[in-house]
């Protein structure tokens, strides 16, 4: 059985662009996403990243590096380095996870 992924959204206040950050955690791995607002409100269009068209989007910063996401038919890939070729760490995670993070970024942007 998957272990599951817990998913904390803060969003920052409307006159603040930095400041908004996303955190996945596990029981032995913990992820923490820095995003500006606008990158925010880009991760409603992750599902149309598909990595089978060779398509991820940069969204934000983690442990000082690019963010890219991307999905195929049933997971979310979240890879964390200079590109989405030569990253230096992944996760991969059901698409039921990317559900998760955009309810509780629509929720934070409320």
């Amino acid at each position: 059985m998957a272990e599951k992924c817990y998913v904390t959204v803060a969003a920052s206040p409307d006159n603040e662009e930095r400041g908004s950050s996303i955190k996945l955690q596990a029981g032995a791995w913990e992820l923490n996403i820095h995003l500006e607002r606008g990158e925010l409100l880009r991760l409603f269009e992750v599902r149309q990243a598909r990595w089978l068209d060779r398509k991820s989007l940069q969204l934000g910063q983690a442990a000082g590096s690019s963010v890219f996401w991307s999905t195929d038919e049933s997971m979310l890939s979240i890879l964390v380095g200079h590109d989405d070729e030569t990253w230096d760490f992944g996760v991969m995670l059901p698409l039921a996870v990317l559900d998760e993070i955009l309810e509780e970024v629509a929720r934070a942007l409320t």
